[in-house]
């Protein structure tokens, strides 16, 4: 349930105020987030290590500048909008990185680069469930597709998950500018001797930031690509494909 409601919240202010803050002042007095999807960068112009959160603040702190940029993580943070010090970017100085308070730990989410060739002919290993992934069309996030899962696990095992970009499909589900995207998940570790089964929930961001390069000099995308996610699941013969088409817009060069 905790997953689930975290996967809505964060759909809910993806969807509707992930926003540049050049539009904030100081008198909008105090924000909470609680363990907000966040994108870890360095401004260029100041140099500052910071996040960009899912409610659309873009914030620092003693702890998040210790992050490597181009990471991601869940960040609970609270900015006082009347009290809190900001550095000023952008190129006219109208962009806040507010300096917020952090707390606990960000927790780091485990991040994969996308594979460029087909997946490993391997014996399957089934996820339980691989919901629909929170990310933004455009590279504001970088291109991290965040996907909450579950899979069964016994304890002593951990999950391993890999994304690849298939370079076979059938063509007549293919065009020139949709791709595929095979999902596996390897169980890593030595269960315990009459270890059970245990149903367990975590997240996984893929980075597909790559494909952008790839495509931004195909002229045939009208600005953008369509993803699909293919992988094995418990209530499926096979390999399942998401029903749903992901856009990716794409600035050609």
């Amino acid at each position: 349930m905790k997953t689930m409601t975290r996967k809505l919240t964060l759909l809910l202010l993806l969807s509707s105020v992930l926003l540049l803050t050049s539009c904030l002042d100081s008198s909008q007095g105090y924000y909470i987030g609680k363990e907000e999807y966040s994108y870890i960068l360095r401004d260029q112009k100041t140099m500052t290590v910071y996040a960009r959160t899912a409610a659309g603040y873009w914030i620092t702190s003693e702890q998040i500048s210790l992050l490597t940029p181009k990471t991601t993580a869940f960040i609970s943070y609270h900015i006082d909008f009347d009290e809190a010090e900001k550095v000023l970017t952008g190129e006219n100085n109208n962009v806040p990185i507010w300096v917020a308070t952090t707390s606990p730990e960000p927790i780091i989410l485990d991040q994969k680069n996308l594979i460029f060739g087909d997946a490993p002919d391997v014996p399957a290993v089934n996820f339980e469930s691989l919901l629909d992934p929170t990310y933004i069309e455009n590279d504001l996030f970088g291109d991290c597709w965040l996907f909450p899962y579950t899979i069964n696990l016994k304890k002593g095992e951990t999950a391993r998950i890999n994304f690849y970009r298939a370079t076979e499909m059938d063509p007549a589900e293919s065009t020139s500018t949709e791709v595929i995207i095979d999902v596996r998940v390897e169980k890593i570790g030595t269960p315990e001797t009459d270890a059970k089964d245990k149903l367990v929930g975590d997240y996984v961001v893929a980075d597909l930031s790559e494909l952008r390069n790839v495509f931004a000099d195909n002229t045939d995308l009208n600005g953008k690509i369509s993803l699909k996610f293919r992988y094995f699941r418990s209530d499926k013969d096979g390999l399942y494909t998401s029903n749903r088409d992901y856009s990716m817009f794409i600035e050609q060069k």
